[in-house]
C-alpha cells in the first residue's frame, strides 16, 4: 500500500494537467501506512528486546484506538461490526467492563434524550439477538460488585475487552511477528 501510494504521488507530478485531488488519497494512504509501519516496528522491537517502554507506547496507541472505537460505535458501520466481532469473539463487553460504554454519548445513562440511553450493544449479550441490550443498565448501581453480578445474571458479558485482547495479543505475538516479517521479506523481494 505504501509503495503504491508513493508511486501514484510520484507519477502525478509528471502530469501537470491532473488535478491535485488525485494525490490526496495517496497522501492519506502514505500517512496511514507509515503510522502502521512505525507502530508495528515499535511493538516488534519492544517484544524482541523485552523493552517495557516500547511495549507501553504500543499499548497506549492500542488503548486510544479501542477507546475511539467505543466513542464512535454508532457513527461507522464497519467500526461497529469490528467492535461487535471482538466482543463476541472474546466474550467481553466494553473496555474494562460494561460501564465503559458510558464514554459513548448515545449509550450513557445521563443522556435521556438518546434512543440508546442505558443500552449495551447486542454483542455484549451472551446469546446475541436483536435488542437484547435494550435499556439493560437502567437503575443499576454503577460502582459496585452487584453491577457485574446483576448483568451476568441477565446474560451479559461482564469482563472488559482490553485485558482479554491484550492477553490474546501477547499469546499470539510470536505468530504476528513472524507473519509481519514474512510479509516484509516478500514485499522487499517484489520491489
Amino acid at each position: 500500500m505504501l509503495v503504491i501510494s508513493v508511486w501514484i504521488a510520484a507519477i502525478k507530478s509528471q502530469f501537470e494537467a491532473v488535478d491535485d485531488i488525485l494525490t490526496y488519497p495517496s497522501l492519506l494512504s502514505i500517512g496511514a501506512s507509515l503510522i502502521v509501519l512505525f507502530t508495528s516496528a515499535v511493538g516488534i522491537i519492544g517484544a524482541v528486546k523485552d523493552n517495557t517502554v516500547l511495549l507501553r507506547s504500543v499499548y497506549t496507541v492500542l488503548d486510544d484506538q479501542m477507546e475511539m472505537a467505543l466513542k464512535n460505535y454508532l457513527n461507522d458501520v464497519n467500526l461497529q461490526s469490528a467492535v461487535d466481532s471482538i466482543q463476541q469473539r472474546f466474550e467481553c463487553c466494553g473496555l474494562n467492563a460494561p460501564q465503559s460504554w458510558e464514554i459513548n454519548d448515545n449509550f450513557t445513562c445521563s443522556n435521556a434524550g438518546s434512543a440508546q440511553s442505558c443500552d449495551l450493544p447486542d454483542s455484549c449479550c451472551m446469546r446475541m439477538k436483536q435488542d437484547c441490550g435494550r435499556k439493560v443498565r437502567v437503575n443499576l448501581p454503577q460502582n459496585s460488585k452487584r453491577y457485574k453480578d446483576i448483568l451476568q445474571a441477565k446474560g451479559f458479558y461482564t469482563n472488559g475487552c482490553r485485558k482479554l485482547f491484550l492477553l490474546w495479543l501477547e499469546y499470539n505475538l510470536e505468530v504476528l511477528g513472524a507473519t509481519s516479517l514474512a510479509f516484509s521479506i516478500v514485499h522487499c523481494d517484489q520491489t
